[in-house]
């Protein structure tokens, strides 16, 4: 088993409250600050989302055309 350390718990809101971004300092090398503020940030979701689906778009379109050209090679 391994530990893996995160910079944000999300989704524990009842154990945290607003205190959800780790940050290096305090007495245990660590320190739990509030983040932005509790909302998403809905540009940056979108933005986001779009970046992702042009390159899956773009990227399973070089795949298929690799693919077409190592099939039309094949006896």
């Amino acid at each position: 088993y391994h530990l893996i350390l995160v910079s944000e718990r999300t989704n524990c809101p009842k154990l945290d409250g607003s205190q959800t971004k780790l940050v290096p300092g305090g007495t245990n090398g660590g320190q739990l600050v509030s983040s932005t503020d509790g909302q998403p940030s809905w540009g940056r979701i979108v933005l986001d989302q779009v970046a992702l689906w042009v390159f899956a778009i773009v990227a399973g379109g070089i795949v298929a055309e690799d693919a077409a050209r190592i099939s039309e090679g094949l006896p």
